[in-house]
């Protein structure tokens, strides 16, 4: 006979069992796989906007009397356009974990329909998995990499769950990586005009731009890099970086996120994120830094040709993925 499933909001005494949960998962490269209890009390459990009533559990009772963690699902909303505040009309379901066993579906189907109608139930009228790309309330530095770019492709059984449930594939993330073992300044009579023209700026642990990038990146060690002309000092551009840890240990010896690469809109087209992008990568190999991952969207043109022309490659890819409430 079947063994009865029990589903309930999170508990504080539900960590432990939590990660002997995510530690039995399958491993693939965006699954940080030795994860801690200080990594959930970090990424998830601290963040001003958790939700206790928000991540539902499914548990069992064991031969000796104690509770076993099958499966969570974690359900949380995204942010505003100005990053100030959550907007519940988007809901998102961060995570989904469950145990490899007999009743695995069940459990999937279960905790999504749960989490589903809880954002429901608060105003959401849509639901994303894991992020609306670029922006997640959760888990980064636990799941994806530089950022979270929806299910990662490796996650077979999560994104057959989704499916299973409703869920579309909207966009395709790219997800790019660049060794920094040698990085050379890009030739040509552009990106030499702008080193005449253009100084590039280094800012360790610098101040957030955001509330949403205070909850979210507040915490990691960062560096920011403008570019700024010469005869006014006007600043054209902006990158940041963040030390992807804890995940990052496991993608390589000390990498870097990039996120937050922008270029005002009467400053494009000048050849300036090319340069802007490439000098930071000179920095950043000189304080002994060894990989910098990106992401895009695939569809993003210019995005893609501009890291195929730093020498980024093409290391997998996140699905984000979407389902109407209306």
């Amino acid at each position: 006979m079947p063994e009865q499933i029990q589903y309930r909001p999170f508990l504080n005494t539900d960590p432990p069992k939590i990660i002997d949960l995510w530690r039995s998962q399958p491993v693939f490269r965006g699954l940080h796989s030795n994860v801690t209890v200080s990594d959930l009390e970090l990424h998830i459990f601290s963040k001003p906007y958790f939700e206790r009533d928000g991540f539902f559990v499914a548990t069992k009772l064991s031969g000796d009397g104690s509770t076993q963690v099958l499966g969570f699902a974690h359900a949380a909303f995204d942010v505003q356009p100005d990053l100030s505040d959550l907007n519940r009309s988007i809901g998102i379901v961060s995570q989904l974990r469950v145990a490899e066993c007999e009743q695995r579906h069940q459990i999937e189907d279960s905790l999504l329909v749960m989490a589903e109608q809880y954002l429901k139930s608060r105003g959401s009228e849509e639901l994303w998995f894991a992020s609306r790309f670029p922006q997640a309330p959760f888990y980064l530095g636990l799941y994806g990499g530089s950022r979270v770019p929806g299910a990662m492709i490796e996650d077979v059984a999560v994104v057959e769950a989704l499916k299973r449930n409703g869920f579309e594939i909207s966009k395709q993330i790219a997800v790019l990586q660049r060794e920094l073992n040698q990085v050379q300044s890009i030739s040509g009579r552009q990106q030499l005009n702008v080193r005449r023209n253009y100084l590039i700026n280094a800012i360790s642990d610098p101040i957030e731009k955001s509330w949403w990038e205070c909850c979210t990146l507040g915490m990691a060690e960062r560096d920011r890099f403008t570019i700024g002309r010469k005869k006014d000092n006007h600043v054209a551009g902006t990158v940041s970086y963040w030390d992807l840890q804890p995940l990052g240990s496991c993608i390589h010896s000390n990498c870097r996120g990039l996120y937050d690469l922008a270029v005002n809109e009467e400053d494009k087209r000048q050849g300036l994120a090319c340069f802007l992008v490439c000098e930071s990568m000179k920095r950043l190999a000189s304080q002994g830094v060894t990989l910098v991952e990106a992401q895009t969207e695939v569809t993003n043109e210019a995005s893609i040709r501009l890291f195929e022309k730093l020498e980024f490659s093409l290391v997998t890819q996140g699905l984000q993925m979407r389902k109407s409430l209306v």
